[in-house]
């Protein structure tokens, strides 16, 4: 079962879920000319996403026969693997450092998500 974490933004009470674990999206998707980033609101990771695609696909056209293509279709495969497994996390992080909260912070699931991502405790006030 995933564990999916609710984020809020204080300013707008917007929430927005991030699951704990493994981007099946990002995995598949962000081959897409990075859409899922942009969704994400994680720009400079769509932007990256876009330059990929759009250079593999020049470099696909340009050197059809070179086992070149071979080398960056492996390294896009691991590149989206790893987003696949860190894809979550980096949307979480993004969202903590634009101002975000966890939704529901006491919680056992933003303990474990707080441990699995390496999120330091929130700062508790003095009363």
């Amino acid at each position: 079962m995933a564990v999916k974490i609710p984020f809020r933004n204080p300013q707008t009470d917007e929430i927005r879920t991030v699951k704990v674990g493994w981007s099946w999206t990002l995995f598949f998707f962000s081959n897409c000319f990075g859409l899922p980033f942009f969704f994400r609101r994680l720009p400079k990771w769509g932007l990256l996403f876009l330059g990929i695609t759009i250079l593999g696909n020049i470099l696909q056209v340009m050197l059809v026969p070179n086992p070149l293509g071979f080398s960056l279709s492996g390294a896009y495969i691991g590149l989206a693997m790893w987003m696949g497994l860190k894809g979550n996390e980096i949307t979480a992080k993004a969202y903590l450092d634009k101002g975000w909260v966890f939704a529901k912070p006491e919680s056992n699931a933003a303990e474990f998500a707080r441990s699995k991502w390496k999120i330091a405790e929130p700062v508790k006030e003095a009363a």
